[in-house]
């Protein structure tokens, strides 16, 4: 038989054909790509043909290599449904190609399948050395990826290229000790249970509970032990219970150079819980976006940042470590009618970097009362002109995280690079006014997301949530200490899908089942993939 340099298998997993060795000898084999990609959805398939001789020594034993074949595709159809709803017990087929023996092997689910004899198979010619050829027809996916999960490298603020879990936040970088002290010797904040590391040089930070330095300061530098500020600080012991704010800190990134694809690939994400004690969920949201110019655009707009709007009666900044920044805004409003409470500006470079995408605005509120009567709208406006009015949304009862719809930005215009700086506003409308008090508004990605429902559970401290839509179909579960998987999710939205050589950000953001929603809660995150090829 001749020799090749690259192996062709069906297989599924423990059971394996090898057509590239003895027995088979592949005639003839073209991998087709699908016709078109323009609107392919991802259950999308291809129909192809491989050629091959037998010769296992009789006609007997050439046809049991035909039957076990037959029998991985009947396997095939039985895993994905001949009428229905497919077989979850059995192991999926796949056919696995690899070009060279120390290449990347690939792989297509097969999701059907049968074996043709050659029109000439009985021809007398063809039964002399019980050689015999026959045509193998495969229905598969129609995409290859790699045999074998890649785990992606992960960066944030904290590190880059992290492999072992990267920590974020919800959303706030926070730290509390009360072995924190202040030195005006070389302005440095100093901890002796080395807890400083989080915070980055050139962050701008808020100080909350010391004796003589609450405030804000610039970062100059910083070790797990010391933090150098460019402003004055006063000499003060540690004994205090000090809590330091940093920057938001809620997502992932993945960088270009790791996106080879062909084709979006979705990912399978871990997501642990790292505080240190149960976390009770209620809503997770996971949005992914793929702007190529993602450092200019704002996801976060603080509340103690926004300008008070026509309709306010007063606004008052208010200092808190249960929130984004340290702060929010007390806004207060009077009569029955709609208000205007607060605006944002919204940079030409961000709605630049926002060419036309959707995202889903969430708003964090900080305490008070909060009830059904309460209705917020967000809006855009060019000038005093408003061009774009969202849905006047109920507030859910008493919950501190609320959804107030999706909003595309710049609105109507997708794909422009120099649009015009616009003003993003918030509006409120309860019988006889009220007061709310905002934290922060965030953009949530909705290209690619899910919202995570959970029910009545406590997630354990080191226990994961994971999101695979590599599956199909894509589940969520949680994974317990001891690697024993539960279900107590339920998730919406679109699959999670990294795209071809462009830099990509993860963000999540959650509240609990209690209505709040504690900035401090850490998580860490791992994220794997099959990158894919239509052609190999």
């Amino acid at each position: 038989m001749t020799t090749i340099d690259y192996a062709i298998t069906i297989t599924d997993g423990v059971r394996t054909e090898t057509l590239t060795s003895s027995p088979f000898q592949i005639i003839k084999y073209l991998p087709n790509p699908p016709t078109s990609i323009d609107s392919i959805s991802d259950e999308a398939t291809v129909t192809e043909s491989i050629e091959l001789e037998l010769t296992d020594g009789s006609t007997m034993d050439n046809n049991i290599e035909v039957n076990y074949i037959e029998q991985l595709f009947n396997q095939a159809q039985n895993v994905n449904g001949k009428q229905g709803q497919g077989d979850p017990t059995l192991a999926k087929v796949y056919i696995t190609m690899k070009n060279s023996a120390s290449g990347t092997v690939y792989r297509s689910e097969i999701m059907s399948g049968y074996v043709d004899r050659d029109e000439e198979t009985l021809r007398t010619g063809y039964w002399d050395g019980d050689v015999q050829h026959v045509i193998v027809y495969i229905t598969r996916r129609y995409y290859w990826e790699t045999n074998s999960e890649v785990q992606l490298e992960l960066d944030n603020h904290l590190e880059v290229d992290n492999i072992t879990g990267l920590t974020i936040y919800n959303p706030t970088i926070i730290y509390t000790a009360d072995t924190i002290s202040f030195d005006t010797s070389d302005d440095s904040i100093n901890d002796t249970a080395n807890g400083l590391a989080v915070f980055q040089l050139t962050d701008v930070i808020q100080v909350f509970g010391s004796t003589s330095n609450d405030g804000e300061y610039n970062v100059d530098g910083s070790t797990a032990s010391k933090i150098r500020t460019i402003e004055n600080l006063t000499t003060e012991i540690a004994g205090d219970v000090v809590t330091i704010v940093g920057l938001n800190c809620n997502y992932v990134s993945i960088s270009a150079d790791q996106a080879g694809t062909v084709v979006d690939a979705p990912v399978r994400l871990e997501i642990t819980n790292a505080q240190g004690a149960s976390i009770s969920y209620e809503d997770i949201h996971i949005g992914m976006t793929h702007m190529p110019d993602i450092a200019n655009f704002t996801f976060f707009f603080e509340g103690e940042d926004a300008t008070d709007g026509s309709g306010v009666d007063s606004s008052t900044t208010t200092e808190s470590i249960a929130c984004s920044g340290g702060y929010y805004n007390a806004l207060v409003w009077s009569g029955d009618t709609e208000k205007e409470l607060c605006t944002w500006t919204m940079t030409a470079a961000m709605l630049a970097a926002a060419r036309g995408s959707d995202f889903l605005g969430i708003i964090r509120l900080q305490a008070g009362t909060i009830n059904t009567t309460l209705q917020l709208r967000l809006s855009i406006k060019l000038s005093t002109t408003t061009i774009w009015q969202g849905q006047l949304v109920t507030a859910a009862a008493s919950k501190y995280m609320q959804e107030l719809g999706i909003i595309q930005l710049p609105p109507s215009l997708w794909a422009l690079t120099a649009p015009k700086a616009l003003t993003l506003a918030l509006s409120a409308k309860q019988t006889g006014g009220g007061t709310i008090n905002l934290d922060f508004l965030h953009f949530m990605p909705v290209a690619n997301y899910r919202n995570l429902k959970q029910l009545n559970y406590a997630v354990a401290n080191g226990e994961g949530i994971h999101v695979d839509d590599m599956r199909k179909p894509e589940i969520t579960y949680g994974v317990d200490g001891s690697a024993n998987q539960y279900q107590t999710w339920i998730p919406r939205g679109s699959r999670l899908m990294l795209s071809n050589t462009v830099a990509q950000r993860i963000f999540i953001l959650f509240d609990e089942q209690d209505n709040t929603q504690n900035i401090n809660r850490k998580s860490t995150v791992k994220a794997y993939w099959r990158p894919r090829r239509l052609t190999l």
